[in-house]
């Protein structure tokens, strides 16, 4: 099977290096898409095991798409019993783009109709009620090419089943799982997000440390299909489980509301590492950080979030200057503040455009000095 691992713009190389390490090699890739080659052991590894990732979907047709007859035998010739049932709720989505074929209206009802057509005629005498668990089918032409994808995770991937809704403005989970892989901490020093919100960047670090996948125990779409392999997913969720262990670092989150810091140990629960994080209530400018080195994640409040201009520029010059006293830490900040890097007072090391969610935001990272 041909499998595309779909991920927010600029963390493609985040997904791949996941595939990687989980054995599972890229095949290739574009903007929001990384491939690879598997079976169903490796769907069910990388909708299980995935942190960075949004979504994990078949490839199930690529074919030039000139005149909508050509979308209709294309979709018609898939072997669709082998995913649904004749009870299956079938969702089309079409997105065109520089293409003869731009009605996205007219597309998805041509690509509903072949599924439909091709179902009634292979599931000899069936009606389709469509009342039962949903397919959700995505079909993208661009410059007259198109591909056919048929989801296999169901919901996106960073539906965690720990996050709660309270908190004010809350980071994507798979995004904070990212933030923690970028910054490449190994578990041995100090990890502090004095901005935790919800506590989602702690939790994740937690996770990523403790080797907790997090989707063991959430259910996927294509477990649904008559075509999957009971003992794959089983088997994959088995071996997730088996591969935790203690690392016992040291991992901090804090936040100036009371609240959040409630609301973060809650969600630590729900997450099962209660007992890994400690979150504590302080200000991020006048609370000390725990040692002389160690590694800060953080995705402060900005404009478009909780805070005017103003604000969050006097905030960020405040931490600024807070920081500069610890020129042992590592700095990994998450911002869509413009002008950041002039209001913290000094320039990143390194910087990379990221997505939460259709939010464009720059990832500022500061290496701190390191001794010998």
């Amino acid at each position: 099977m041909k499998i595309a691992v779909s991920a927010a713009f600029g963390l493609e190389k985040v997904v791949s290096g996941e595939l990687f390490a989980l054995g599972l090699e890229k095949s290739g890739g574009e903007d929001g898409l990384v491939f690879f080659d598997g079976d169903q052991r490796a769907l069910a590894t990388a909708n299980i095991m995935l942190r960075s990732a949004d979504r994990v979907s078949l490839v199930l047709k690529e074919f030039e798409a000139l005149k909508f007859e050509d979308v209709f035998q294309a979709v018609r010739a898939v072997p669709w019993e082998e995913y649904l049932k004749k009870e299956t709720k079938i969702i089309v989505q079409a997105k065109s783009v520089r293409s003869r074929l731009s009605s996205e209206p007219a597309l998805q009802s041509v690509a509903k109709k072949a599924v439909v057509d091709s179902l009634l005629s292979r599931l000899k005498g069936a009606t389709l009620p469509e009342s039962g668990f949903p397919a959700r089918i995505f079909l993208r032409i661009h410059k007259d090419r198109a591909r056919l994808f048929l989801n296999a995770s169901g919901e996106g991937l960073h539906k965690r089943n720990y996050a709660l809704k309270r908190s004010r403005a809350p980071l994507r989970e798979t995004l904070a799982a990212a933030l923690v892989l970028l910054s490449r901490w190994k578990g041995r020093d100090f990890f502090v997000d004095p901005f935790c919100g919800g506590g989602t960047i702690p939790i994740e670090a937690a996770m990523i440390m403790n080797n907790i996948y997090p989707a063991i125990k959430r259910r996927f779409d294509a477990e649904y299909w008559p075509s999957a392999s009971k003992e794959a997913w089983e088997s994959v969720r088995q071996e997730a489980s088996s591969l935790e262990r203690e690392c016992g670092c040291f991992i901090l989150g804090r936040d100036i509301d009371p609240e959040m810091t409630a609301l973060s140990r809650e969600c630590a629960k729900r997450a099962g590492v209660e007992e890994l994080v400690r979150f504590e209530t302080g200000d991020a400018c006048t609370s000390a950080l725990p040692g002389k080195s160690g590694l800060l994640v953080t995705n402060p409040p900005y404009g478009e979030r909780l805070l005017g201009e103003s604000e969050t520029a006097a905030l960020m010059g405040s931490l600024g200057k807070a920081l500069s006293g610890y020129p042992g830490w590592d700095i990994s900040l998450l911002t869509a503040f413009p002008g950041f890097e002039q209001v913290f007072g000094r320039k990143a090391d390194k910087n990379r455009k990221l997505y939460n969610g259709a939010l464009k935001t720059y990832l500022y990272q500061y290496f701190g000095e390191k001794d010998g």
